[in-house]
């Protein structure tokens, strides 16, 4: 969304502001300027690289507080409308739009809350090619695919997994309702990974890959594993469904399942070290 220069200045002194000589003002304390600053890109892209840094940093119930400053700053600005602005900005804000939905979507099963954005706010998937090259990885045997994209897809089956499993309303939904719907997310989650180009699976990562595509594809497949297993995790806030034995005797083959995905997710996360190390 910006260049490293402009991340760097934002958050310069956030872990350092209690001790830190320099006169700058740190990016957290910005924030209630910031709210009565006009909804531009400039002060939404902020907050969002704010609220980014947060969650990244583990501080989730901040971030998402922070997030939701930014969000009611998009809508102000329009940004969930038809946009008749130029093509390069209309396209810039849809991005903040987009990640802002796709943070929102992560914040929403990690805290256990409702998301503020729902899907229908991004509606429009970015194209496989942007104008100016952003998310797009280019692979050896001449495959590619947009990062932002494929984020996206995946944080509208995390949107339908909170929905359908974990909300206030899938409380009172039967073993069999459950069961045939965790079916379901979890076949399109799994058809959603056989769309990535196949040098995307952990034996196959290049050795050689571009240093800049580490950290866009160990985000996707951390958030594709923590999906598959929020989807076989959710019979646990079932409570009712354990009465049924039978159900009861299905856990060793859920908790083998999630082991499964994580030790997965390592071999994936240890193939990009891999790549990152080789590079040096």
């Amino acid at each position: 969304m910006f260049q490293s220069s402009e991340i760097i200045a934002i958050f310069r002194e956030y872990d350092h502001r209690r001790t830190s000589s320099s006169p700058k003002v740190c990016a957290a304390v910005n924030i209630p300027s910031l709210m009565l600053e006009p909804p531009d890109s400039v002060t939404i892209g902020a907050l969002l690289l704010m609220a980014l840094f947060l969650s990244s940093t583990s501080r989730l119930s901040t971030s998402a507080m922070v997030l939701g400053v930014a969000s009611q700053m998009m809508f102000l600005a329009g940004f969930h409308k038809i946009s008749t602005t130029l093509a390069e900005r209309a396209t810039h804000n849809h991005r903040l739009l987009s990640h802002a939905y796709i943070l929102d979507q992560n914040l929403s099963l990690w805290l256990g809350k409702p998301p503020l954005l729902s899907s229908d706010i991004v509606r429009d998937v970015p194209k496989q090619e942007q104008y100016d090259g952003y998310g797009s990885i280019y692979l050896q045997d001449g495959t590619s695919f947009n990062c932002l994209k494929e984020q996206l897809l995946l944080a509208k089956i995390q949107s339908k997994a909170y929905e359908k499993l974990r909300s206030p309303a899938s409380s009172s939904m039967s073993q069999e309702s459950h069961a045939e719907i965790s079916h379901q997310l979890l076949n399109e989650l799994n058809l959603w990974r056989h769309t990535l180009p196949a040098l995307t699976r952990p034996l196959l990562i290049p050795k050689d890959l571009d240093k800049k595509h580490v950290p866009w594809l160990s985000t996707i497949f951390c958030t594709f594993h923590q999906v598959e297993n929020c989807i076989r995790s959710s019979i646990f806030s079932h409570v009712a469904f354990f009465d049924n034995v039978a159900f009861r005797n299905q856990t060793p083959l859920v908790v083998s399942s999630c082991a499964s995905a994580t030790r997965e997710l390592v071999a994936v996360l240890n193939a990009l070290d891999r790549s990152d190390l080789q590079r040096s």
